[in-house]
């Protein structure tokens, strides 16, 4: 009975933890998209101000409006004298949002001066609309680990009480399955889960001196092409990349990639030097600068190179990684 207590016990604290972890992923997410957001639309205020030339602020509350969400606008004159006010009617917030606020996410409002030192303009941009689909994300997240622990023990349990060759062939099916909900849809690559699976495999074999190379390839304009183009450009962006790297994969079967998450791609590199490394970045990052067309967007993809054996910890590998791509 003890036993069943503290499997009980430690199914429950794992499932909170990584919950929470997934939580707070999606939490500094949105906090980074709405804060690029901002400084857009402030970008966007600043170019009505400046063009305002006769600080007319019934045109630039017009203009604004018109341009960009917002919770609130006031235009002042330099005496105090409020010239215009607009305040956002009060409306259900996504629950995402004042979880935001709490832990300091959420932005501030904005203030600017006209360029000629006529008009005060303090805003803050309303971003309601863009966290609601945060919400929904936000409680799979923290939901998801007990639903994944919570099958993954069912489907241990039938396991155990089929018999050998039935139990080969669930296991055979469950893994069909399994490999089919953890393609990522746009590149077809595996995904995030079965990277850290194959990682762990890997190491798990001791009696086998594991080394090479990992590789992180990250999508540093995904964001930008996301926002100032749309989202199916960000996604002919992603599909690109892939498909570079798979081009290479094919002439390397030895080497695996991954899909990592929406920004990173990750590729293990076994028995690999460090001028093989070198010579395979250069090969998926001419291609993809060559299928790249974009204008005025760089090609320039964020990459990590760093090796692994045996000893190595995949958190500290990817930690590693994420310095070395932002750089």
């Amino acid at each position: 009975m003890r036993s069943k207590r503290q499997r009980v016990f430690t199914f429950i604290f794992l499932s909170i933890i990584l919950g929470v972890m997934l939580s707070g992923v999606v939490l500094i997410t949105a906090s980074n998209l709405i804060h690029n957001k901002q400084q857009n639309q402030i970008q966007l205020v600043e170019q009505f101000t400046y063009s305002n030339l006769g600080d007319n602020a019934k045109l630039l509350s017009k203009q604004l409006r018109a341009a960009v969400e917002l919770e609130f606008l006031t235009i002042t004159d330099n005496s105090g004298n409020v010239l215009y006010r607009y305040i956002q009617a009060e409306g259900k917030l996504p629950l995402i949002t004042p979880i935001l606020k709490r832990f300091s996410l959420y932005t501030e409002p904005t203030s600017l001066i006209s360029s000629n030192g006529e008009l005060y303009i303090e805003f803050h941009s309303s971003y309601d609309e863009f966290l609601q689909p945060f919400t929904g994300l936000l409680f799979f997240m923290f939901l998801a680990p007990s639903l994944i622990l919570g099958l993954n023990s069912i489907f241990k349990t039938n396991k155990i009480m089929n018999n050998s060759l039935s139990g080969q062939e669930s296991g055979n099916k469950y893994q069909n399955v399994d490999d089919q909900q953890v393609r990522d849809k746009l590149t077809g690559l595996a995904t995030g889960p079965l990277f850290i699976k194959y990682f762990e495999q890997m190491l798990s074999d001791t009696q086998v001196n594991q080394s090479g190379y990992f590789v992180l390839i990250r999508a540093s304009q995904l964001e930008y092409l996301n926002f100032n183009l749309g989202y199916p450009a960000g996604d002919r962006y992603i599909q690109l990349i892939g498909s570079a790297i798979s081009t290479q994969l094919i002439k390397h079967p030895t080497e695996q990639a991954f899909k990592l998450n929406a920004f990173d791609f990750g590729i293990m590199l076994p028995s690999y030097s460090k001028q093989q490394c070198d010579t395979l970045i250069n090969h998926i990052t001419e291609h993809f600068t060559d299928s790249f067309l974009e204008q005025d967007v760089s090609a320039k993809l964020g990459v990590a190179a760093l090796p692994y054996d045996n000893k190595t910890s995949l958190t500290t590998l990817l930690s590693l990684a994420d310095t070395q791509a932002n750089n």
